[in-house]
C-alpha cells in the first residue's frame, strides 16, 4: 500500500477570476500519484508566498520546500503579530529573507527578488483560490482522499495511524489485476495490486501503467 503526501499554501488574497492554475497546485513530498492514501495538507506559513520563492529558486525542490515549511513552524512566534506589530511588511519580509538565509536554503538576495516578482504573487494568490474552491477555511486543513478530516496539529502518530492503517487495510483486500491478456497483450503490473495489458508497441511504465 502507498501514502502520498501534499502541501499545499493557503493565504489571504483576493481577486475576482479564478484562474485555472497551470499544474496541480500544492507540491508532493513523498509517494506516487496513484497511491492509495493521498493526504492534502493546507498550511499558512507565515508568508505563504516564501514557499513559492522556495519552490521556484530551488526548481521545486522538494527537500527545501520541506525545509522551509518545518523551520518557519518551529520560529514561527518570530513573526507572531505581537512580535511583529512594530513592524512595516517590508521589514517582516526582511526578517524572514534573513531567516532562510541563515538555515542556507537560498541567499537573501534572491529570496528578496522572489518576494517581490509578480509572477511569484500570482501563484501565491491561486494556491489560495484552489483551497477555497476545496472548502478549506481555516489552516491547518486535512484531506484524506479529497474529504476533509477532523485532523489537527494536536494528533498523535497513532491518531493519524488509526485512519490511514484503515483505509490501506481495505485497500489490501481490493485487487485491480487483470485475470488474463488477450492474445498478443503482455501483462503489466505497474503497482502493487494493479495491473493492465499492454498493446503491442505499448511499454509498462512503474507506478504509470501502459503507455506508448
Amino acid at each position: 500500500m502507498q501514502l502520498t503526501i501534499i502541501l499545499i499554501v493557503l493565504i489571504g488574497f483576493v481577486s475576482t477570476q479564478v484562474p485555472i492554475p497551470s499544474r496541480p497546485d500544492g507540491y508532493g513530498v513523498g509517494g506516487p500519484a496513484d497511491a492509495h492514501v493521498v493526504i492534502d495538507m493546507f498550511l499558512d506559513p507565515l508568508s505563504s508566498q516564501g514557499l513559492h520563492v522556495i519552490a521556484n529558486v530551488t526548481n521545486r525542490n522538494l527537500d527545501a520546500i520541506y525545509l522551509y515549511t518545518t523551520k518557519v513552524f518551529e520560529n514561527q512566534t518570530t513573526w507572531y503579530n505581537d512580535a511583529t506589530k512594530s513592524m512595516t511588511i517590508p521589514q517582516v519580509i526582511d526578517s524572514l529573507a534573513t531567516f532562510v538565509n541563515q538555515i542556507g536554503l537560498v541567499s537573501k538576495d534572491k529570496f528578496m527578488v522572489g518576494m517581490m516578482s509578480d509572477d511569484i504573487n500570482d501563484e501565491t494568490r491561486i494556491s489560495w483560490k484552489y483551497a477555497c474552491s476545496r472548502g478549506v477555511v481555516g489552516t491547518p486543513t486535512f484531506l484524506i482522499n479529497g474529504v476533509i478530516t477532523s485532523a489537527g496539529p494536536s494528533w498523535s502518530l497513532s491518531d493519524w495511524k488509526s485512519v490511514i492503517d484503515t483505509i490501506l487495510a481495505t485497500n489490501e483486500n481490493t485487487s485491480s489485476n487483470v485475470k488474463d491478456c488477450p492474445t498478443g497483450q503482455s501483462e503489466c503490473n505497474y503497482a502493487p495490486h494493479k495491473s493492465q495489458c499492454c498493446l503491442a508497441g505499448e511499454r509498462c511504465i512503474a507506478n504509470v501503467g501502459c503507455r506508448c
